[in-house]
């Protein structure tokens, strides 16, 4: 029941279902700011400079106070137990986060993964750009030369002059149609 002063006189009445639910809720995107925002607030830790990064902070701040506030309402409260304090739901994470092992065996094949690939594109045959002032392979690397794009006329029949050369031999000076060529020549012999 709720008591209001109407022309000098105490009533009292009931609010409707929608107002009552606002009055109970009403403070609740505010107490959630206070969260996150209060005491070891994750965007006033993590204070990055590019927007993206910002944006990312914020938003796993409000899902870090929104973990907290769903964990201590669902299993907590509904267990009769404790709240959770932020610090220690925080620490919670941390270390769940630190020793998850499937997560960890997940990275761990991803890297081997990249790995082989890798090395299958070391030993295939690939189009690369020599670095700038970069000159021909002597055997071991490439020469230093003054000029910081210098190119080179191509191996094969164009003679275009480039700057590319394929992974397999880096002696081996090609434009993009040559390479072409000089790929479907070493994949025929192979088969």
């Amino acid at each position: 029941m709720r008591k209001r002063r109407v022309g000098g006189e105490l009533v009292e009445f009931k609010y409707g279902e929608y107002q009552r639910w606002y009055y109970y809720a009403r403070h609740a995107v505010d107490d959630n700011n206070n969260n996150r925002q209060g005491c070891l607030s994750y965007e006033e830790r993590f204070c990055p400079r590019d927007w993206s990064t910002r944006q990312f902070g914020f938003l796993f701040a409000v899902s870090l106070t929104n973990a907290l506030l769903a964990y201590n309402h669902f299993v907590l409260m509904k267990n009769n137990k404790k709240k959770i304090a932020k610090s220690d739901f925080l620490c919670k994470i941390a270390e769940e986060m630190i020793n998850n092992e499937d997560y960890a065996a997940e990275i761990r094949q991803e890297e081997q993964r990249n790995k082989r690939r890798s090395t299958r594109r070391q030993v295939g045959h690939q189009l690369c750009t020599m670095v700038p002032y970069s000159g021909k392979w002597d055997g071991e690397k490439f020469r230093p030369t003054r000029s910081q794009y210098q190119k080179y006329v191509c191996s094969f029949k164009c003679k275009r002059m480039v700057r590319t050369y394929c992974s397999c031999d880096p002696t081996l000076i090609l434009c993009k149609n040559c390479f072409a060529i000089h790929f479907a020549e070493h994949n025929s012999t192979e088969a």
